[in-house]
């Protein structure tokens, strides 16, 4: 046993390399079984916009009005991935791409603590069949785990550096115009950035001051073609009043998603154009808060634990099944668990500042994304993370490591 940890951990890299390969590989594989399929109307709707992107008709619904219903970062990687294959097999290629570089970034991430936690971390995350699955559809979390990654890779770092900072304004702000749910997470990202270098509060401030201006230049640009065409304020997409009342409302259930029944407030809109239905809806979900505090607030928490949960209530029926839910319990709570059961080492192996980082992410996600309504594929970028952790833990377990000093690898 000895004999292999040293061996993974002078060949760590090398290790790396090959199973975010591998897990590259059984992306495509699974994603070429599939071919042009698409299963869920999402990726039919991100789709068609790439298409019509291509064919230079701008970002327009399928009627050919101008839409901001979904936000364009992923839309857009859809387009160039289409206009050179022409079919959405292209882009599933390309999610594929998406997927082996995030194991990849999450094990060096991972590596800044202990090198063994890096092919620890790459080998999970090559084994986790929920990432693996979404990675094969249409959908904007595989391309935003990827952002993801790469943000947290630098904002791991002790010091950034004007070049880090400004790239790492640009992978937030992309990440925004990808899953717009980052907007509302931004400000608890650049806190912890903060508190983790409270050492030089000075040169933190600064830092966050940069990412947080270059995201805003990054975001700008959408956000002013939206008030020109809307005439109202839409920094990023149109979906976030009617995300909030689909997870606040008097049909609401902790798992219901999107499964929840809008009939009487939708009809109360009809005839308005995006932006003012987005208000319209927003304002309806905080009218029953308001009305229904303690109901909100129990729902609230319901929703905070079904984050957590292994399965969803799924509007397409047909992709569910019992083996697919048994999968999905059995691959991420001996995950959780372990990371659960990490906390209670804390005085052998005291918490590294990556490793508090990921643990407040993963954590404060599942308060935000209660506010709206919870979903596995919503948590996909974030249970990287959690992989993460858990190939940090093992990784120090087995060799009895501290945690690396913050030059080897630029910060922990």
């Amino acid at each position: 046993m000895q004999r292999v940890i040293r061996f993974a951990e002078r060949h760590w890299r090398r290790l790396v390399y090959l199973l975010a390969l591998l897990a590259m590989a059984a992306s495509l594989l699974l994603t070429l079984s599939d071919g042009d399929r698409l299963r869920y109307p999402d990726e039919i709707a991100y789709y068609h916009l790439g298409q019509r992107l291509v064919a230079g008709e701008g970002y327009v619904s399928d009627d050919g009005t101008p839409t901001a219903y979904r936000a364009p970062g992923y839309a857009h990687l859809v387009a160039v991935a289409t206009a050179w294959g022409q079919r959405p097999l292209a882009a599933k290629v390309v999610n594929a791409l998406c997927w082996g570089l995030a194991v990849a970034l999450a094990a060096w991430l991972a590596a800044t603590v202990t090198p063994l936690a890096a092919p620890l971390t790459a080998l999970l995350a090559l084994l986790y069949p929920l990432a693996l699955y979404t990675s094969s559809t249409l959908y904007p979390q595989t391309f935003g785990t990827l952002l993801l990654m790469a943000l947290l890779y630098f904002m791991a770092r002790r010091t950034l550096g004007w070049h880090h900072a400004i790239a790492a304004g640009l992978l937030l702000g992309l990440l925004i115009l990808t899953i717009p749910a980052f907007l509302t997470l931004a400000p608890l990202l650049l806190a912890i950035f903060v508190v983790r270098h409270r050492a030089a509060w000075g040169a933190a401030l600064r830092d966050v001051t940069v990412i947080a201006g270059v995201a805003l230049l990054c975001v700008a640009p959408w956000s002013l073609r939206n008030y020109a065409l809307f005439d109202q304020p839409v920094p990023v997409s149109t979906n976030g009043g009617e995300n909030l009342l689909l997870g606040n409302s008097e049909n609401t259930r902790p798992n219901s998603g999107v499964n929840v029944d809008l009939t009487t407030y939708v009809a109360q809109t009809e005839g308005m154009d995006e932006a003012t239905k987005d208000a319209a809806l927003r304002g309806f979900a905080l009218e029953w808060i308001s009305a229904h505090p303690r109901q909100a607030a129990l729902l609230y928490v319901q929703k905070v634990a079904n984050y957590f949960n292994f399965r969803n209530e799924l509007a397409t029926a047909s992709e569910g099944s019992r083996l697919r839910d048994l999968i999905a319990f059995v691959s991420y709570y001996p995950l959780l668990l372990i990371a659960l059961l990490r906390l209670f080492f804390v005085r052998r192996f005291p918490l590294s500042r990556t490793e508090t980082m990921l643990y407040l992410l993963y954590v404060g996600n599942a308060f935000i994304s209660a506010l709206f309504f919870t979903r596995l594929r919503f948590r996909v970028p974030f249970d990287l993370l959690l992989i993460a952790l858990v190939g940090i833990f093992v990784g120090r377990l087995l060799t009895r490591s501290k945690p690396l000093p913050a030059a080897r690898m630029g910060g922990h």
